[in-house]
């Protein structure tokens, strides 16, 4: 059993290390698209603008850092998740993405003000349950070794 734990906090502190570099690779691309781009910017063959772009970076910025906080807060944790924390997860995830929001006249107030708007939307649960699996799933595989 040790080893399993032992094997579990490595796979998870290599998961921390990853959201670590990657969280700094894309604050400092954020911060060069900033520096370098104007507002009126258009990605026409993507069809994002300056605001939206802005908006996915630093989504993925938060993304990493919440998957490492996630990492750091199982180190030494042998239990599967809960459904409360896969719908934690799922909720954030939902939350930061630009995705969630089908309408463009609804502004959610907070996490669960998206996430109950988001469960009108057939399909956009299931598929951030899904996501939360697959993050937690990832983090604590050394757990089922």
């Amino acid at each position: 059993m040790a080893t399993n734990v032992s094997e579990k906090d490595k796979t998870l502190n290599e998961i921390i290390d990853m959201c670590v570099e990657k969280r700094v690779h894309y604050r400092q691309f954020l911060n060069d698209f900033m520096l370098t781009h104007s507002e009126d910017w258009h990605d026409s063959e993507a069809d994002v603008t300056y605001g939206e772009r802005i908006m996915f970076l630093r989504g993925k910025i938060q993304a990493f850092d919440e998957c490492a906080e996630c990492c750091e807060s199982m180190l030494g944790r042998t239990a599967p998740p809960t459904n409360a924390e896969i719908e934690a997860v799922a909720k954030r995830l939902c939350w930061n993405s630009c995705k969630w929001d089908g309408v463009d006249s609804y502004a959610a107030k907070d996490e669960d003000d998206a996430w109950d708007y988001a469960g009108e939307i057939p399909g956009f649960h299931e598929e951030y349950i899904r996501q939360a699996k697959e993050l937690l799933a990832l983090a604590r595989r050394a757990v089922a070794e």
